[in-house]
Protein backbone atom coordinates (compact mmCIF):
# COMPACT_ATOMS: atom_id res chain seq x y z
CA UNK A 1 0.00 0.00 0.00
CA UNK A 2 2.91 2.38 0.66
CA UNK A 3 4.17 1.89 -2.91
CA UNK A 4 0.67 2.10 -4.39
CA UNK A 5 0.10 5.41 -2.57
CA UNK A 6 2.73 7.01 -4.87
CA UNK A 7 0.80 5.96 -7.96
CA UNK A 8 -1.22 8.56 -9.88
CA UNK A 9 -4.23 6.22 -9.97
CA UNK A 10 -4.22 5.81 -6.21
CA UNK A 11 -7.56 4.34 -5.04
CA UNK A 12 -8.46 6.53 -2.06
CA UNK A 13 -11.58 4.55 -1.16
CA UNK A 14 -9.65 1.28 -0.85
CA UNK A 15 -6.93 2.94 1.18
CA UNK A 16 -9.48 4.62 3.44
CA UNK A 17 -11.15 1.27 4.07
CA UNK A 18 -7.89 -0.56 4.75
CA UNK A 19 -5.96 2.15 6.61
CA UNK A 20 -8.55 4.74 7.57
CA UNK A 21 -7.90 8.44 7.38
CA UNK A 22 -5.51 9.17 10.23
CA UNK A 23 -4.87 12.70 8.99
CA UNK A 24 -8.55 13.69 8.97
CA UNK A 25 -9.45 12.92 12.59
CA UNK A 26 -12.13 15.27 13.90
CA UNK A 27 -12.97 16.29 17.46
CA UNK A 28 -16.01 14.00 17.36
CA UNK A 29 -13.77 11.02 16.45
CA UNK A 30 -11.45 11.83 19.35
CA UNK A 31 -14.42 12.09 21.71
CA UNK A 32 -15.70 8.70 20.56
CA UNK A 33 -12.22 7.18 21.00
CA UNK A 34 -11.92 8.71 24.48
CA UNK A 35 -15.31 7.29 25.49
CA UNK A 36 -14.33 3.86 24.14
CA UNK A 37 -11.04 4.08 26.06
CA UNK A 38 -12.88 4.94 29.28
CA UNK A 39 -15.28 2.00 28.87
CA UNK A 40 -12.41 -0.37 28.02
CA UNK A 41 -10.37 0.81 31.01
CA UNK A 42 -13.27 0.32 33.44
CA UNK A 43 -14.19 -3.12 32.07
CA UNK A 44 -10.52 -4.18 32.05
CA UNK A 45 -9.99 -3.04 35.62
CA UNK A 46 -13.17 -4.73 36.87
CA UNK A 47 -12.56 -7.98 35.00
CA UNK A 48 -8.77 -8.16 35.26
CA UNK A 49 -8.63 -11.18 37.59
CA UNK A 50 -11.23 -13.12 35.58
CA UNK A 51 -9.49 -12.25 32.29
CA UNK A 52 -6.11 -13.48 33.53
CA UNK A 53 -7.59 -16.70 34.94
CA UNK A 54 -9.56 -17.32 31.73
CA UNK A 55 -6.43 -16.79 29.65
CA UNK A 56 -4.61 -19.61 31.42
CA UNK A 57 -7.37 -22.10 32.21
CA UNK A 58 -11.15 -21.68 31.86
CA UNK A 59 -11.89 -24.61 34.18
CA UNK A 60 -9.69 -23.16 36.90
CA UNK A 61 -11.38 -19.79 36.46
CA UNK A 62 -14.74 -21.49 36.96
CA UNK A 63 -13.39 -23.28 40.06
CA UNK A 64 -12.31 -19.92 41.44
CA UNK A 65 -15.87 -18.62 40.92
CA UNK A 66 -14.89 -16.12 38.22
CA UNK A 67 -17.55 -16.81 35.57
CA UNK A 68 -15.34 -17.63 32.55
CA UNK A 69 -18.20 -17.41 30.04
CA UNK A 70 -18.99 -13.88 31.14
CA UNK A 71 -15.27 -13.00 31.07
CA UNK A 72 -14.98 -14.46 27.56
CA UNK A 73 -17.97 -12.44 26.38
CA UNK A 74 -16.50 -9.30 27.99
CA UNK A 75 -13.15 -9.89 26.25
CA UNK A 76 -14.91 -10.29 22.91
CA UNK A 77 -16.87 -7.12 23.67
CA UNK A 78 -13.65 -5.24 24.40
CA UNK A 79 -12.12 -6.45 21.15
CA UNK A 80 -15.23 -5.43 19.23
CA UNK A 81 -15.23 -2.04 20.95
CA UNK A 82 -11.58 -1.46 19.98
CA UNK A 83 -12.22 -2.39 16.35
CA UNK A 84 -15.44 -0.40 15.96
CA UNK A 85 -14.09 2.68 17.76
CA UNK A 86 -10.89 2.71 15.73
CA UNK A 87 -12.19 1.63 12.33
CA UNK A 88 -12.98 5.08 10.90
CA UNK A 89 -9.75 6.63 12.11
CA UNK A 90 -7.25 3.88 11.37
CA UNK A 91 -9.01 1.40 9.09
CA UNK A 92 -9.20 -2.37 9.07
CA UNK A 93 -5.58 -3.38 8.61
CA UNK A 94 -4.15 -0.78 10.95
CA UNK A 95 -6.57 -1.81 13.72
CA UNK A 96 -5.32 -5.38 13.47
CA UNK A 97 -1.71 -4.24 13.08
CA UNK A 98 -1.93 -2.14 16.23
CA UNK A 99 -3.88 -4.82 18.13
CA UNK A 100 -1.32 -7.53 17.37
CA UNK A 101 2.18 -6.13 16.73
CA UNK A 102 2.73 -3.96 19.86
CA UNK A 103 1.53 -6.60 22.37
CA UNK A 104 3.53 -9.29 20.56
CA UNK A 105 6.64 -7.10 20.76
CA UNK A 106 6.00 -6.24 24.42
CA UNK A 107 5.66 -9.91 25.33
CA UNK A 108 9.29 -10.41 24.30
CA UNK A 109 10.43 -7.99 27.03
CA UNK A 110 8.00 -8.41 29.91
CA UNK A 111 6.60 -11.40 31.74
CA UNK A 112 3.87 -9.73 33.81
CA UNK A 113 0.56 -8.86 32.18
CA UNK A 114 0.38 -5.22 33.41
CA UNK A 115 3.90 -4.59 32.06
CA UNK A 116 2.97 -6.17 28.73
CA UNK A 117 -0.10 -3.92 28.55
CA UNK A 118 1.96 -0.83 29.35
CA UNK A 119 4.69 -1.84 26.90
CA UNK A 120 2.13 -2.46 24.16
CA UNK A 121 0.59 0.98 24.73
CA UNK A 122 4.02 2.64 24.58
CA UNK A 123 5.01 0.72 21.44
CA UNK A 124 1.68 1.59 19.81
CA UNK A 125 2.27 5.28 20.53
CA UNK A 126 5.84 5.06 19.22
CA UNK A 127 4.65 3.29 16.06
CA UNK A 128 2.00 5.95 15.50
CA UNK A 129 4.36 8.89 16.04
CA UNK A 130 7.19 7.39 14.02
CA UNK A 131 4.79 6.26 11.29
CA UNK A 132 3.34 9.76 10.94
CA UNK A 133 6.82 11.27 10.85
CA UNK A 134 8.05 8.82 8.21
CA UNK A 135 4.85 9.30 6.23
CA UNK A 136 5.30 13.07 6.27
CA UNK A 137 8.90 12.96 5.06
CA UNK A 138 8.52 10.16 2.51
CA UNK A 139 5.08 11.19 1.23
CA UNK A 140 3.51 7.78 1.89
CA UNK A 141 0.05 6.81 3.11
CA UNK A 142 -0.04 7.56 6.84
CA UNK A 143 -2.05 4.51 7.94
CA UNK A 144 0.02 2.07 5.92
CA UNK A 145 3.24 3.58 7.23
CA UNK A 146 2.04 3.36 10.84
CA UNK A 147 1.17 -0.32 10.31
CA UNK A 148 4.59 -0.94 8.72
CA UNK A 149 6.38 0.74 11.63
CA UNK A 150 4.38 -1.31 14.17
CA UNK A 151 5.32 -4.54 12.42
CA UNK A 152 8.94 -3.38 12.05
CA UNK A 153 9.06 -2.68 15.80
CA UNK A 154 7.91 -6.24 16.42
CA UNK A 155 10.64 -7.68 14.20
CA UNK A 156 13.27 -5.42 15.79
CA UNK A 157 12.11 -6.53 19.24
CA UNK A 158 12.22 -10.18 18.20
CA UNK A 159 15.74 -9.75 16.83
CA UNK A 160 16.93 -7.90 19.95
CA UNK A 161 15.35 -10.53 22.23
CA UNK A 162 17.10 -13.27 20.27
CA UNK A 163 20.46 -11.49 20.55
CA UNK A 164 19.87 -10.98 24.28
CA UNK A 165 19.01 -14.66 24.69
CA UNK A 166 22.16 -15.79 22.85
CA UNK A 167 24.36 -13.41 24.83
CA UNK A 168 22.83 -14.65 28.08
CA UNK A 169 23.33 -18.28 27.04
CA UNK A 170 26.96 -17.62 26.06
CA UNK A 171 27.65 -15.85 29.36
CA UNK A 172 26.08 -18.72 31.30
CA UNK A 173 28.07 -21.33 29.39
CA UNK A 174 31.36 -19.44 29.94
CA UNK A 175 30.71 -19.13 33.66
CA UNK A 176 30.21 -22.86 34.19
CA UNK A 177 33.48 -24.74 34.76
CA UNK A 178 33.85 -27.64 32.35
CA UNK A 179 35.11 -30.99 33.63
CA UNK A 180 37.84 -32.79 31.70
Amino acid sequence: MIIVSHSQSFAVDLTGFLFGDVLAVRDRDLGFLAAALAVAAVVSALGYRAFVALTFDARRAHTLGLYPRLAHAALLGLLTLAIVASFHVVGTLLVFGLLIAPPAAAMLWASRIPLIMLGAAVLGCVATGAGLLVSWHWGTAAGATIAAVAVALFFLSALAARVRERASRTTTEEGIPQSS
